[in-house]
């Protein structure tokens, strides 16, 4: 079993409830060590001579400060990042999970998010994500994505060129860390029964991470289906954002006013808009 410790803004009902349940897990609170108060880095730098995995809801700065231990070839025991939203009850469940079923130094160099369906036709489910790249390799990734969309447009080709299979692999990388476990089974089976009432399926993301929220998910790639997620008309990506206050309804006038635009670069050959433009009309 794992040896933990909870920072000194982790929920306190959720220690108290992990104790309660397992009085033998090897848990203290940052608060009660000489390093009290102390800024993330230094917590960081107890927590691997401890050589304990750090609970927090910190998703701001503390991967952050993980990420650059990593990079610098520190050692870093793990982080396990805990949503606030998450119940206290299912928050319990999973930790223990965790340091039930983990060995010492698993998590060496890990950071590790929370994943949950929260509604779908297949039911809900929970697994937890680990981001793919260290700060240098996200670095390269993203610029080779700037790189391919910056040299796209033209006709298509059968062959991807090395810009495009760069393109694909990042967005393969993504799609199988987030649809991963339990949370892939419950999409197969959400598409599955979305396709038999021949209806689509909108894939939410709610993220909470400011890192991972920045990041480019609309190039999702599922590699069975060998398609980008978000191009398929029966699998649009949208991003939710949770707020503080309700969401005022949505009113609109009939008749409704669209404004449609249509890439027209000057390189390639001209596009013929006028189809597009009788379909509008039409729909």
């Amino acid at each position: 079993m794992i040896k933990l410790a909870a920072d000194e803004n982790f929920n306190n009902d959720i220690v108290r409830g992990l104790l309660r349940r397992k009085p033998e897990l090897d848990l203290v609170r940052v608060q009660d060590t000489d390093v009290a108060g102390a800024d993330d880095p230094v917590t960081l730098e107890w927590a691997a001579q401890e050589g304990r995995v750090l609970l927090t809801h910190d998703v701001s700065t503390i991967t952050r400060y993980a990420y650059e231990r990593v990079q610098a070839g520190l050692p870093m025991p793990g982080v396990f990042e805990v949503r606030r939203a998450v119940p206290i009850g299912r928050a319990i469940e999973d930790i223990l999970l965790l340091a039930e079923c983990s060995l010492e130094g698993e998590w060496e160099g890990q950071v590790r998010y929370p994943v949950a369906v929260i509604r779908s036709p297949a039911g809900e489910a929970r697994e937890t994500l680990r981001f793919p790249f260290d700060e240098l390799a996200l670095d390269n990734r993203l610029k080779d994505l700037q790189i391919a969309l910056l040299r796209s447009g033209g006709k298509r080709r059968q062959m991807l060129s090395p810009e495009e299979r760069a393109v694909q692999e990042f967005g393969r990388t993504l799609f199988d860390s987030l649809v991963v476990g339990k949370v892939r089974s419950r999409y197969g089976v959400s598409q599955r029964e979305a396709a038999r009432q021949g209806k689509g399926l909108r894939f939410k993301l709610r993220i909470q991470s400011p890192e991972l929220a920045a990041l480019p998910w609309e190039f999702l790639y599922d590699s069975r289906q060998a398609k980008y997620v978000c191009l398929s008309r029966n699998t649009p990506v949208v991003r939710y954002l949770e707020l503080p206050q309700p969401i005022p309804p949505l009113t609109v006038t009939p008749p409704p006013r669209i404004m449609g635009m249509i890439a027209s670069p000057s390189d390639p050959p001209p596009t013929w808009m006028e189809p597009q433009e009788l379909s509008a009309s039409a729909a």
